[in-house]
């Protein structure tokens, strides 16, 4: 049988000696959830009941056990036998009402260092532009519950809006600026965990807003002002027949060419991990297409020169021609 079971106590333990030598003993009341709570005695033996010796009231184990019954003196005798038990970690409780047990729920963000809340999960700088329509993403990591206050800035007037998180974590701010529409400056201020200030400029025609899965574990957003060029590029499968050479089935990709603005160095070198992000997404008409990012290196500095980052995006699958 198995069942987990939380310590109720642990009884003294029995020693002796029989004719294979020395033998030790320990039993353990276990309380077995359910509709009808119920009590069990497990006995441990050998090197086990040294272990099960170190249990402690409340603890929460699973057990996996032998039951066996004998006679003696015209009558039966049933033992509950353990072979085998495990220490469930702190925090996870046992199974209720014959409900399957669930672990506490925990969220795990890939990342380049180790970081102790609060902080602020960012590879950009906290000084940043946006334009009209633009949405950024700031994450969070709370030991507590937080408010989280918008500062918008227009000509000698300024409103502050305000949101309460329920509880601390891993959370995820999104700022829209279509909620401050005459904002010219913005401030994201979260508390202990940082702040971040944004200059919102106008919108530049023809530009291209990526996000990315950055190392710092949070998603980044920049808007690449420049489309430097498109090309289509078409696979075909061909054939050879009486007709001649034909055209069995064509495949077209779009490569497009991005260029960021001048931009300081350490800007460009968190644009630089577009290259090695597992995740970049084309932002724009309200969603998120993802994109596979062709560049293999990027130039973040050049001595005595202003510098901008240039990749090229292409769609994660090729499209096929309508007329195949």
């Amino acid at each position: 049988m198995e069942f987990e079971g939380t310590v109720v106590s642990v009884l003294p333990v029995v020693k002796g000696t029989s004719a294979r030598g020395e033998w030790m003993k320990q039993e353990v009341i276990f309380d077995q959830p359910g509709e009808f709570n119920r009590k069990v005695c497990v006995g441990f033996w050998g090197d086990k009941a040294q272990e099960a010796g170190t249990l402690r009231p409340g603890e929460v184990v699973a057990v996996s056990a032998n039951v066996e019954s004998r006679e003696y003196n015209g009558r039966w005798y049933t033992e509950v036998r353990a072979w085998r038990m495990t220490r469930k970690a702190a925090g996870e409780t046992a199974p209720a009402n014959g409900e399957k047990a669930v672990s506490p729920e925990r969220t795990f963000l890939p990342r380049r260092n180790i970081v102790a809340a609060p902080a602020l999960l960012t590879a950009m700088p906290s000084v940043r532009t946006i334009s009209p329509g633009e949405s950024d993403e700031l994450t969070l990591l709370c030991d507590e519950a937080c408010t989280i206050t918008v500062t918008a800035q227009a000509g000698d007037s300024a409103t502050a809006e305000s949101y309460r998180t329920k509880s601390g974590g891993v959370l995820v701010f999104r700022l829209d600026t279509r909620d401050f529409p005459d904002a010219e400056t913005l401030t994201v201020d979260a508390g202990k965990c940082g702040s971040v200030s944004y200059t919102v400029v106008p919108a530049v025609s023809g530009g291209r807003r990526l996000a990315w899965r950055s190392s710092a574990g949070s998603i980044e957003h920049y808007t690449f002002p420049i489309e430097k060029s498109v090309t289509a590029e078409t696979v075909k499968d061909r054939a050879y027949g009486t007709d001649g050479h034909l055209t069995a089935a064509a495949r077209t990709e779009r490569r497009t060419t991005l260029v960021s603005a001048y931009e300081t160095r350490a800007v460009l070198e968190a644009l630089s991990e577009i290259t090695a992000s597992p995740e970049v997404w084309l932002a724009e008409g309200g969603g998120y297409t993802p994109v596979d990012v062709t560049t293999p290196a990027a130039v973040v500095h050049r001595h005595a020169a202003v510098n901008c980052l240039e990749i090229e995006i292409r769609s994660k699958h090729k499209t096929r021609m309508p007329w195949n």
